[in-house]
This record gives C-alpha cells, structure tokens and sequence, in this order.
C-alpha cells in the first residue's frame, strides 16, 4: 500500500517564516541589550586596568601619572616619569601595564599602535586611524640635537578615556598662552636639574600645575594620592572616564579634540575637566581655598538651567554635536568614570551639575554619595 506524504502548502510555509521572523523581531532587541552589557562591561574593565596601572605608578613613582607638556610632545623613554616627561598619562602607564616594549618603541612606530585597553568597545575598534592635522604635532627626539615630527603620517593610534583635568580648564589646551612652546622647546634636549628647575618654574607661575591643579592630572608634574586622599578623598575623586567624541568623527581624525594620538601629552585628546573656576570666580593662581562663600556661588552656577548646553556636563555621544573638553560615552543611559582610588561607577547622564563637579574636584570639601550619581 502507498503512502502519501502531505507536503507543506505555500499558505503554510509563509506562517512559518512570519513566525520566525516575529521570534527573531522579538529576540533581537534582547541580544543586542546582552551585547551591550557585554560591552559595557569591558569598558568598566578596561578603566578598571587603567586606573590599576595609575595606582602602581602612584606606588612606585610616588605621583600618579604626568599629565606631560601638551599636544605638541610625545612620550620620550628617555625623560623619566616626573617633569622631564614629554608625553602623557597614557603612555606613562604602558610599563605598569606589562607593556614597557612599546613604551620604549621609537616614536612613529609607538604613535601607530592601537592598545585595546585605551578604547570602549562601544564606541570604536583599537586599530589606527587617519592622521589628518596639518600642524607641528607630536615632536620626538631622535638624538641629542635632532627633532622630527608625526607630520607626513597617515595614520595614528586613538584612545577612548581621558584623565581628570579638573575644575580649571587650563591655557596650554585651548590656546590662550603665547609662547607656551617656545617656552618648553628650550629644555627639550636637556635632562639636567636645570632643566627640571625650568620646567618646574614654567608649570608653577603659568600653568595649572600641581600646585594648582583641582583633579588628579596636571601638565608637567604628577598629583599623588596621597595628597588627594587628605583633601576630599580617593573615592570621591574622579581619576579617569570616557570622553565625548562626536560620532561623525570617530574615524575621520578632524576633530578639534580626536585629531592627535594616545602618546601625546596634556590636550583635549587625552584629558577632559569638569569646569573653570578661575575664569568663573575669580580665584588666584594656587588659590584652593574653598570657602563656604565660594561654595555657594560654585553651587548657584553649576545648575541644569545654566549648563543645560555647556561642556562641563557629561552627555552620551550624538552625531552632529561637539564639545571638546567634555565628558561623554556612546552607552545608553550613564558613563564610565574610575576613581582615584581605583573604582570604577557609572554617572547618569541626569547627575546634578554640582555634583558631577565636585567629582571632578579633589579639594571642594564635599563628599558624594552612591544615590546623588544615579
């Protein structure tokens, strides 16, 4: 006897697949959350290995990485870890991370190394990118009288976390100190106690140095912990996060504040701060005396309604806006920061100003509690 097999009908076959495109429509948004987590996750992990090498230089070099001289240096292997020291945070901490090869790597070939840990894997992959300034950026020594330049490349490794500058958002970034490199040029070829002198001078009188200095990153010198932990505290203190980048830019290299690399020194590309006290309230040069008076005018101007649009509140990342001191991530509800004593939190974009601010402050005498930053 035969049998017959019953095959599917059209009717039947266009149920199935509309079923399953609604299940794959329903599970989609809910691997793409998993993912997400996931990445936000390695990002927590990689400020978490970032802020470990911060504090092991801390440990060993009795100050947390230099902020170095500014956009036009790169690190030098040869300039120790102190004022000398040409290039920033980021390629000071490459020998507590197990990666003293590419810290000593010669200049051109180290600027073109991507580091996976220096980059959210929500935000861009670690791997180069175009190198499209036209300026006299990233000097390097080549011997005992000769520089070059990173000009004539095409390609330069990036970074996604920026360090603590701050509440005083200092000249040798945004361009209002005449001479600043002339200045330094001079003690470019020198590793004397003159020149450490110099340098020194040149930070003190200024430049937001580590006399001055409200974060937990300053050019030419270190800020150590231990001097950060007597004030407001390790843990109230902002150490490293993320940094906005506008989206439109992450892979054209001309942006104002992701147009360099990872090895230059103190600049928007590498540091990000929390405000401008000087400028906003009149306070001196070394001047960290917080008042209770100063506090309340601090207080009154870091509100919502003042700074719904200014650069001093961190904000996610969104395609065709740009802000290049600031503090922002491509995740969806809050940024990454990792603190002084090396824990890693999440802010919530919403964060009161004021509070966001004395994160970013070492010495505001205010302490923050776990529910002001959801």
């Amino acid at each position: 006897m035969r049998i017959y097999r019953r095959a599917f009908t059209l009717v039947e076959l266009l149920v199935v697949i509309t079923i399953i495109g609604i299940l794959m429509g329903l599970a989609l948004p809910a691997l793409n959350s998993a993912m997400e987590s996931a990445r936000i996750m390695q990002c927590k992990n990689n400020l978490k290995q970032l802020g470990t090498a911060c504090c092991t230089h801390n440990s060993e070099q009795l100050t947390l990485p230099t902020g170095g001289w500014g956009w036009q240096f790169a690190g030098d292997p040869s300039r120790g870890y102190r004022e000398l020291q040409t290039g920033g945070w980021l390629y000071n901490i490459l020998p507590y991370m197990d990666n003293r090869a590419l810290h000593d790597m010669p200049g051109p070939d180290r600027m073109k190394t991507p580091v996976r840990e220096f980059h959210c894997p929500s935000k861009r992959k670690p791997i180069r990118y175009p190198f499209a300034h036209s300026g006299n950026v990233m000097c390097y020594r080549t011997g005992s009288s000769s520089i070059k330049t990173f000009n004539g490349e095409t390609l330069v490794a990036r970074n996604d976390y920026a360090a603590n500058g701050g509440t005083r958002a200092d000249p040798c970034v945004t361009g209002t100190s005449s001479g600043y490199y002339d200045a330094l040029n001079k003690y470019f070829f020198k590793n004397n106690k003159d020149a450490i002198i110099g340098v020194r001078n040149f930070f003190k009188s200024e430049h937001n140095n580590v006399n001055d200095n409200t974060g937990a990153y300053c050019p030419g010198g270190g800020m150590s912990i231990h001097r950060i932990s007597e004030r407001d505290g390790a843990s109230n203190t902002i150490m490293l996060g993320e940094r906005h980048v506008n989206p439109d830019e992450y892979y054209t290299g001309t942006a104002s504040d992701d147009d360099q690399g990872w090895d230059q020194g103190y600049d928007r590309d590498t540091v990000r701060w929390g405000g401008a006290d000087k400028s906003l309230f009149g306070m001196a040069m070394g001047d960290l005396n917080y008042t209770p008076a100063i506090i309340d005018k601090i207080k009154a101007y870091y509100t919502r309604q003042n700074l719904n649009n200014n650069h001093w509140i961190p904000i996610q990342d969104k395609a065709g806006y740009t802000s290049p001191s600031r503090w922002g991530s491509p995740h969806g509800d809050s940024i990454n920061f990792c603190m002084v004593d090396s824990s890693v939190i999440s802010v919530s974009y919403g964060v009161d100003p004021f509070v966001f601010y004395c994160l970013c402050s070492h010495c505001d005498g205010q302490t923050v509690s776990s529910e002001a930053i959801k």
